[in-house]
C-alpha cells in the first residue's frame, strides 16, 4: 500500500484504528452519556440507585453508541 495513493477518508481511518476504533469509540461516548443520564435519573433512590441506574443507562446508551458508528 503506497501512502500516495490514500485517499483523504482512509488516511483518517487508519489513523483513527479503521473502523473498529469508530465502533469504540462510539460505544464509549454512548456509554458515558448513558450512566451520567441513568445515575441522574435515578439519584433520589440512595447509592444503589445510582449504581444501578448508570449500569443499565451506559449498558442502553453503549449499545445505541455503538450502533449508530458502526
Amino acid at each position: 500500500m503506497k501512502l500516495e495513493t490514500l485517499t483523504e477518508k482512509e488516511m483518517l481511518e487508519i489513523s483513527a484504528g479503521g473502523s473498529m476504533g469508530k465502533c469504540l469509540t462510539g460505544i464509549a461516548l454512548g456509554a458515558g452519556a448513558g450512566f451520567i443520564s441513568g445515575s441522574g435519573k435515578t439519584w433520589t433512590l440512595g447509592p444503589y440507585g445510582v449504581i444501578y441506574g448508570g449500569g443499565a443507562g451506559a449498558l442502553v446508551g453503549g449499545v445505541l453508541g455503538g450502533t449508530k458508528t458502526c
